[in-house]
Order: C-alpha cells, then structure tokens, then sequence
C-alpha cells in the first residue's frame, strides 16, 4: 500500500501549495514513512513477531524486546503516514476550490457577448 501512496503523492506533488520548509519536511515524512514501513516488516518477519499481527503470525512470537522494537517502529510509521496526510491535504486545500474558467471560451470559439444569447 506504501507504493500506491506514493504514487498518488507523485501525482498530486505540483498541487501542493506548502512554504518550503513544510513542503521539505512532507516530503521527508513520506519516504521516512514508506521506506521505515518497509523495513520493520521486514524486522518483524525475521523476528518472528506477533503483537502487531497475531492473525498472520502463525503461532510465532518474538522476545518481548522484539515485540517492544517492532511496535515503536510501526508507531512512528504510523506518525509519519498520518503527518504526511495532514501536511499533503493542507497543502491541497486552496486548489480544490479554484475554478478555472479558460475552456468555456477558447475550446467552443464562443464571443463573450453570445453567451448570453444562446438557446
């Protein structure tokens, strides 16, 4: 799911309208999110774990210090996912609302003095 996230971030990237320093630090939030996400799956796969997913874990379980890494890791995921959306939607709150009426004239060639004289 990380990768679809990123893609749709990828996408929406020139519509975000952040200060720099903010846009710099959404930015940072999602690969720190998608990437660390990436790698304490893999931390918990190899450990064993089973706090965060009892249903997958097959009857295995880690030290209770593997437990205790694997659920900080997956918390400051989570932080940084969450920041990120919040930052990323921030961002995209004045551009949903402007309208751009430039395709009513140029597309149909029509006078601005016709428009009001259609049927």
């Amino acid at each position: 799911m990380n990768g679809i996230l990123l893609l749709a971030l990828g996408d929406a990237w020139n519509e975000v309208r952040l200060p720099h320093p903010v846009k710099v630090t959404a930015y940072c939030t999602a690969l720190y999110g998608t990437y660390v996400n990436w790698l304490v799956t893999s931390i918990a796969a190899a450990f064993g774990t089973a706090a965060n997913s009892p249903i997958t874990s097959a009857g295995h379980s880690g030290q209770p210090w593997q437990e205790s890494f694997v659920a900080m890791g997956f918390l400051t995921v989570a932080i940084a996912v969450i920041a990120t959306s919040i930052l990323v939607l921030w961002g995209l709150r004045g551009t949903a609302a402007e309208v751009n009426d430039s395709w009513k004239h140029s597309e149909f060639n029509i006078p601005r003095e016709a428009e009001g004289h259609r049927s």
